[in-house]
């Protein structure tokens, strides 16, 4: 999921979103004028800044709650490990 997230992100997306951060300083105003040079919209760019912004943050949160899950099935087998018929050593 993730790699698939950076391929849209560095590929599909070339040269149509900049970081929000860039957008609130002001300083991706030359990608704002090439891209209305190529015809994307200002604001288009300005949406896939915010759809990028928010699949990065979904992304690590995805990661963060897939190793959670991971470590709690962990726990939970340790606790039941003596119920469970077979060598589980």
């Amino acid at each position: 999921f993730t790699v698939l997230a950076h391929i849209v992100i560095h590929i599909y997306m070339w040269r149509s979103w900049c970081y929000v951060s860039s957008i609130q300083d002001g300083t991706c105003g030359v990608l704002m004028q090439s891209a209305t040079q190529e015809g994307i919209a200002q604001e288009q760019i300005v949406l896939n800044s915010w759809m990028v912004h928010w699949q990065q943050r979904l992304t690590a949160a995805i990661c963060a709650m897939t190793t959670l899950a991971g470590g709690l099935g962990a726990l939970y087998f340790h606790l039941i490990k003596d119920r469970v018929e077979g060598d589980v050593s």
